[in-house]
């Protein structure tokens, strides 16, 4: 993806009048990770893009910092909680588009195969999350998260990082 492309995209969302509700960007960094951000300061994020990335959409600052993708979310793609819970079953990663934390999503893991350091105990499915500080941890959702409606999906089934 070219920065001309990415901002004529968002030109035509903004002429159609849609509501973008957040960019969410996929960025290589320096140590070969892929960050994810989910900002819901559309306008600025791209104002910020405009000046610090230059036509392949490389950092000005970095050469080693370039963004991948690009999505933008619009206002009637938030979920409730049993929406998301349901792509999660489907493959998708999700997170709450009010989350602080960049990067943050959640994933559905799959049944495992019984460890020998588990004393050959079988692995149920379970929900991991991915934290700001690049850390994955088993997630439960919190009453906020359960009645929440502002759900985005993140990554498609089949896009790993």
């Amino acid at each position: 993806m070219k920065k001309a492309e990415l901002f004529k995209q968002y030109q035509e969302l903004v002429d159609q009048g849609n509501e973008l509700d957040c960019i969410i960007l996929y960025i290589h960094m320096p140590t070969g990770e892929q960050e994810t951000i989910v900002n819901p300061n559309v306008a600025e994020k791209m104002a910020y893009i405009e000046k610090t990335y230059n036509d392949d959409l490389i950092h000005a600052g970095c050469a080693d910092i370039y963004i991948t993708e690009a999505f933008f979310s619009e206002k009637n793609d938030y979920y409730g909680f049993g929406e998301a819970v349901g792509f999660l079953k489907d493959g998708y990663k999700v997170a709450r588009a009010g989350w602080n934390g960049k990067g943050m999503w959640i994933r559905k893991i799959e049944r495992g195969e019984p460890s020998p350091c588990d004393n050959g105990m079988e692995n149920l499915p379970y929900l991991e999350m991915k934290t700001a500080d690049n850390k994955l941890v088993p997630w439960l959702a919190s009453q906020t998260d359960i009645l929440a409606e502002d759900w985005v999906i993140v990554e498609e089934p089949g896009e790993e990082e």
